[in-house]
C-alpha cells in the first residue's frame, strides 16, 4: 500500500501509523485469502536468507500483532464491566492505538463522531477533523481489478474498511492495470501524481545485491523529478545518506547493516505498508525428470526451468 506523500492526510505520519495498526495482515492472508498469501513486514524477502534479517522482522510483526492497550486512546482507561482495570488486544487494542497516533498528529472527532468499540466489533467513526476541518474529500484506494488481480482487488476493500472505521471518506477502486499505471507514475496537466494510495506488486532484482531500496525511496529517484520509480515523494535525509553508503561499502557485512537499517527507516516512516506475498507452486513430472533443487527465490521459472540442470528420474 504506497502512499502520495505529497497530500494530506497521506503526508501526515500519524495517518499512515494509524492505518498500519487498523490493517489486519493476518486476518486477511489467513482468513480471507484462505492462506493463499502471507503477511509481510519488511521488504526483504525472507527466502532471501543471506539478506533476510528474521529477529528485527518478527520484532516489527509483534509491535502489531501483540499489541496490548490499557486505555481507550483518549486517556480514559479500560474497565470491565465490575469496574476492573482490564486489557484490550486485538482488534480493540489497533483501533484505540490508531485513535492515539491520530489524536497526537492533528486529527480529531466531534463529541459522538469518534470511533468506538463494542459488542467485540468497531463502531466506526464519522467526519474526523484534521487541525480543526473535516476531511470531506474522498480518499481513493487504487489497485488492479478482480479480474488480473484479485488478492490486491480484494484486499484493496478492506484497506476501504479499515480508513472509514476511523471516520475519513475512503474508497476502493480495484480498475484496469494500465489505467492505475498511468494513474500513479504519469504527472498529469498540473505536473502532479494524481492518487491517494494504491497497491501493486514488484519484483525485486537480483537477490545477490539488492539495490531497490535506492530505486524505490531514494529522493533522487522521485517520479516527478527524472521518472523513477520513487513515485510516493519519499525524501529523507537520513534514508538518502544510508543508500550512498550503502553503495559506497566494501563488505557484505557492512552493506547488511546498512540495509537493515534502511528497512528500519521504512518501517517506521511508512512511505509504503508492506501487506503480504505469495509462495510460488509450480508443477513438472516428477516421473520423467529430477531436479537437484526445487525451492528457491521466484520459483525455477525464473531461471526458464533451468534445463540445464535437469536430468531423467530414474
Amino acid at each position: 500500500l504506497a502512499f502520495n506523500l505529497r497530500r494530506p492526510p497521506m503526508s501526515n505520519q500519524g495517518f499512515r501509523d494509524a492505518m498500519a495498526f487498523m490493517i489486519d495482515k493476518e486476518y486477511v492472508t489467513g482468513s480471507v485469502l484462505q492462506n493463499v498469501a502471507f503477511p509481510l513486514y519488511a521488504t526483504v524477502p525472507e527466502g532471501n536468507t543471506n539478506w533476510y534479517n528474521e529477529e528485527l522482522a518478527d520484532a516489527w510483526q509483534a509491535q502489531i500483532t501483540e499489541l496490548e492497550r490499557t486505555t481507550d486512546g483518549f486517556g480514559e482507561a479500560l474497565v470491565d464491566g465490575d469496574g476492573n482495570a482490564r486489557t484490550a488486544t486485538g482488534t480493540e487494542a489497533r483501533l484505540y492505538a490508531a485513535v492515539e497516533v491520530l489524536l497526537a498528529n492533528g486529527f480529531s472527532w466531534a463529541e459522538g463522531d469518534a470511533p468506538g468499540f463494542a459488542n467485540n466489533a468497531i463502531v466506526p467513526g464519522s467526519n474526523i477533523m484534521l487541525d480543526g476541518e473535516v476531511l470531506s474529500d474522498e480518499l481513493v484506494i487504487l489497485s488492479p481489478g478482480p479480474g488480473y488481480d484479485p488478492l490486491r482487488a480484494t484486499y484493496s476493500l478492506f484497506i476501504a474498511q479499515a480508513a472509514s472505521d476511523l471516520g475519513f471518506n475512503a474508497q476502493a477502486y480495484p480498475t484496469d492495470f494500465n489505467v492505475l499505471v498511468n494513474a500513479v507514475f504519469v504527472p498529469d496537466d498540473e505536473g502532479n501524481l494524481d492518487f491517494d494510495m494504491f497497491l501493486l506488486g514488484w519484483s525485486l532484482g537480483s537477490p545477490a545485491l539488492p539495490t531497490y531500496h535506492e530505486s524505490f525511496w531514494a529522493g533522487k529517484n522521485d517520479t516527478l523529478v527524472n521518472d523513477g520509480n520513487n513515485n510516493t515523494g519519499f525524501n529523507d535525509p537520513e534514508f538518502n545518506d544510508l543508500v550512498e553508503q550503502f553503495n559506497a561499502a566494501k563488505t557484505f557485512e557492512e552493506a547488511y547493516d546498512i540495509m537493515w537499517k534502511m528497512e528500519e527507516i521504512l518501517f517506521t516512516k511508512k512511505p509504503y505498508i508492506l501487506l503480504f506475498d505469495t509462495g510460488i507452486i509450480e508443477a513438472y513430472r516428477s516421473a520423467s525428470i529430477d531436479y537437484p533443487f526445487t525451492t528457491t527465490l521466484s520459483g525455477i521459472q525464473f531461471g526458464n526451468g533451468f534445463p540445464g540442470l535437469v536430468a531423467a528420474a530414474q
